[in-house]
């Protein structure tokens, strides 16, 4: 207190010199730095801390709360960073059964309205098992598996073998979690993912009886005998677009963004690869040709199956596009509906069983599959968000980056996530491709290609990340893409493009962006006997030289409204076309008010013509964003 020099509240926690303090503009937090390499923000009125904030050179950080739970990057996997109990150090990854709170800060700030998990407080620590391996070289490819209780209990024992997950659990059905010792055996010899002739890495992790704490990784080598394969490297694409029949899962561009990628796939991937060694399986919706199948979770489970041929050597890539759904609260599962979902209610477990391929699901998918190498892309949304909440920030739900997380964890993949919160911002974009899709098609183009040529997983994603935000603001949104790197994992080539492959990579250019319209009769009041207002917006739906959104207003997007009058059998109307608040120009439209649907598309068509007409103009003048040239 300035004037009584009394203290009124001590704020404890740093253990070396604070060298800068901050009160938020309201007063209500306080931000410090210390030299203990810290930065910890406090409740001003309790004295309470509420979280520590750590940062590295590398780019890397971590944010940590009081109850122990954690946000870090690259989906809280953060080298070196560790708790110690009784000098036992334990890294932030092996908690992340239970402490994993991705989005910490800005749920503390307020920033982000969803719930904190309700966790035990991290005060108390039962440890996991010892581990000791043997060799299996020694004793013909059989890994034995010794674990000693350390008072924590015998949790499930997860093994993998050169980064990919075999067994979720090695443990017998029965098995008591209190026993003193467990020794478990494993029969290697002969497991598909393993390269003959080669070192590969056996990594053994075992969690406390609890769950939440699973021991680090201990690793074994193991050589299988035979040559090492010659044989070629071969790329196994599945590629799933899916749009929905009717009105609650409407989607435009999921099935074509597929057929897009996997039309750039096939090119950059028979560069690269040679097309006799290229097995790519697309589903989309509606299946017009031989070679295409709907997207059924029967026909998904099936090119999985056929992809089940791949050797350890190879790539897989699959690619998402359409509905993505979290089911089962902050901790539940992140559901890809099928062609056959007519909404995003899962609540039953049948329909559920049916419609929809869950995050764990496609996890034993890809874990049957042999190859080491693996990619993941999901341009999906989230449905049932409104329209109108179109800047509402694009960032992908706790549940779902924990959804992500595990994904990577168990089958050591390369994921992207697109983050487009719903509909509107998966698909308001002025080049008619969700906005994920476009970007990595984009790079494919040129922009993200290693030596001018070569289409490598990292360098693809990070362009991704990148240029999705920069469209995204184009339609008033934020989008934020989620990436995850296996740890340890080198980056690998999918394709290679050369200049004259380029051109075969199918981008779509800027197209004009319409929002929704408005009619009405001339004269007293405010109707539409007509409806010319709804048949509008559908013929603008329709229309494929520009991009409609289901909205009332977006940045630099076109409008048109209007009036009319009826003569007898004879419609006259009166049009504005506008670019935001500007009025571009006015047009006239006369037809018959017993066919309003004609009058309607003749109305967009004038309107179309002249919004690209704007766009070219603004091109030229320099007033528009990037132009893709054809």
């Amino acid at each position: 207190d300035v004037v009584t020099g009394l203290e009124l509240r001590r704020f404890d926690g740093h253990t070396n010199e604070v060298n800068s303090v901050a009160f938020s503009p309201d007063g209500t937090r306080v931000l410090t730095g210390s030299h203990d390499h810290t930065a910890r923000l406090w409740d001003v009125e309790t004295g309470r801390e509420l979280a520590k904030l750590i940062s590295f050179d590398d780019g890397t950080w971590a944010v940590i709360d009081p109850q122990g739970r954690f946000d870090a990057s690259d989906l809280g996997d953060v080298e070196h960073l560790h708790w110690v109990v009784a000098n036992e150090p334990i890294a932030l990854a092996q908690l992340k059964e239970r402490y994993y709170e991705p989005h910490l800060l800005a749920k503390i700030m307020g920033f982000n309205k969803e719930p904190l998990r309700d966790v035990q407080a991290f005060d108390h620590v039962d440890l996991y098992p010892e581990i000791k391996l043997n060799d299996p070289n020694s004793e013909n490819g059989t890994l034995k598996i010794t674990l000693t209780n350390r008072g924590g209990g015998i949790g499930r024992v997860l093994v993998s073998i050169n980064g990919k997950e075999i067994e979720a659990d090695a443990r017998d059905e029965g098995v008591d979690p209190s026993a003193e010792t467990l020794v478990l055996e494993l029969d290697l010899t002969d497991h598909p993912y393993l390269m003959t002739g080669r070192d590969n890495v056996i990594e053994v992790k075992a969690f406390n009886a609890e769950g939440y704490l699973s021991s680090g990784g201990l690793v074994a080598e193991y050589t299988p005998p035979g040559k090492v394969s010659t044989d070629p490297q071969e790329l196994w694409a599945i590629v799933i677009g899916t749009d929905y029949q009717g009105d609650q899962l409407k989607l435009r561009f999921a099935a074509k963004d597929a057929e897009d990628i996997a039309t750039a796939l096939r090119v950059a991937a028979t560069r690269l690869f040679g097309a006799e060694h290229v097995h790519l399986t697309l589903l989309a919706t509606p299946s017009e040709s031989e070679n295409v199948l709907v997207p059924t979770r029967q026909n998904i489970e099936a090119a999985f199956d056929a992809a089940r041929a791949a050797r350890p050597t190879d790539v897989l890539l699959v690619y998402l596009a359409g509905h993505g759904v979290m089911y089962g609260g902050q901790d539940g599962d992140f559901y890809y509906l099928t062609c056959d979902a007519r909404s995003s209610e899962l609540t039953d477990p049948a329909i559920r069983g049916q419609v929809a391929l869950s995050s764990a699901e496609l996890v034993e998918l890809i874990k049957q599959v042999p190859a080491l190498k693996q990619v993941l892309i999901l341009d999906t949304c989230a449905s049932g968000k409104v329209v109108e909440r179109l800047t509402e920030k694009g960032t992908v739900s706790s549940s779902q980056v924990r959804a992500l997380a595990r994904m990577k964890d168990r089958t050591g993949m390369y994921v992207l996530a697109g983050g487009a919160t719903d509909a509107v911002s998966y698909e308001a974009t002025r080049y008619a491709q969700g906005l994920l899709t476009h970007s990595l098609l984009l790079g494919m183009r040129g922009g993200s290609l290693r030596e001018g040529e070569f289409v490598g997983v990292s360098r693809w994603f990070e362009f991704a990340v990148e240029r999705v935000p920069e469209f995204a603001r184009d339609i008033g949104g934020i989008q934020r893409p989620v990436v995850a790197t296996p740890r340890g994992a080198t980056t690998f080539d999918v394709g290679r493009v050369t200049s004259a492959d380029k051109s075969l990579i199918p981008l779509e250019s800027a197209r004009p962006m319409f929002v929704r319209s408005t009619f009405f009769l001339d004269g007293p009041g405010v109707r539409d006997p007509l409806r010319l207002t709804g048949r509008v917006d559908e013929a603008l739906r329709g229309a494929s030289a520009i991009v409609y959104i289901d909205t009332v207003e977006a940045p630099d997007a076109y409008s048109v409204s209007g009036r009319y009058r009826i003569e007898g059998e004879l419609v006259h109307m009166t049009v504005f076309i506008y670019r935001g608040d500007e009025e571009l120009a006015t047009f006239t439209v006369s037809g018959n008010q017993s066919d309003p649907d004609k009058l309607a598309q003749s109305i967009v068509q004038q309107a179309a013509a002249l919004a690209e007409q704007s766009e070219y103009d603004r091109r030229l003048s320099g007033g528009a964003g990037e132009v893709v040239k054809e």
